[in-house]
This record gives C-alpha cells, sequence and structure tokens, in this order.
C-alpha cells in the first residue's frame, strides 16, 4: 500500500469517528486535522495526527521512523501544488484516489 493510500485510509478512520461510530465525513476529518483552523493541513498538524494513530495502534512505523519523518514523506505525496501543505482539495483528491484503488 502506497503512503497516500496509507494516509486517507488512516487519517479517516479509528480516532476520527463520532461517538455514534459513524465515519466522519472527509471535511470533518480535515477539519479534525487541521487544528490551528486556517483551512490547510501543515506538516505539524499532520505529524500530531499520525502520532495519535500510532499510539493508538492504527499506523505503524518503520522502525526508527519518527511520525515527523512520516508526515514529510506524506505532505511530498499528497501536496501536489507543492506550497508545503495540504488543502482541502488535495486531501479530497487523495480520498478519492484511494477510494478508487479499493474499488478497483
Amino acid at each position: 500500500i502506497d503512503r497516500r493510500s496509507l494516509l486517507a485510509r488512516t487519517l479517516t478512520t479509528h480516532p476520527f469517528h463520532r461517538k455514534n461510530d459513524n465515519p466522519v465525513s472527509a471535511t470533518e476529518a480535515f477539519n479534525l486535522i487541521d487544528k490551528n483552523g486556517d483551512g490547510y493541513l501543515q506538516q505539524e498538524e499532520v505529524s500530531q495526527a499520525i502520532e495519535i494513530l500510532v499510539n493508538q495502534g492504527s499506523m505503524k512505523l518503520k522502525e526508527g521512523e519518527t511520525p515527523q519523518q512520516k508526515a514529510m514523506s506524506m505532505m511530498k505525496e499528497v501536496d501536489v501544488d507543492g506550497d508545503g501543505q495540504i488543502d482541502m482539495f488535495e486531501f479530497q483528491d487523495m480520498l478519492r484516489k484511494e477510494q478508487d484503488n479499493e474499488d478497483g
């Protein structure tokens, strides 16, 4: 599984469920990760989300890899316009590609 798929799968699953256990929407997941509310996901926010996933056992890192390193490599794949952050369109595109991979 590639990093884009892993990010899509992990950022929209387990730790980001509502209390009634229904999955959150892409917008809700994005907003949960976007801690500063600026409409973009910066590397630090992605790193924090990865750290939560690792601590909950929903994501594993390679031996010796830090959440910051994982976030940096994921950002490079998802940040299509190269501005150093993930906007909602890039996030939704990542999720669409993941869904297409699962369906096809």
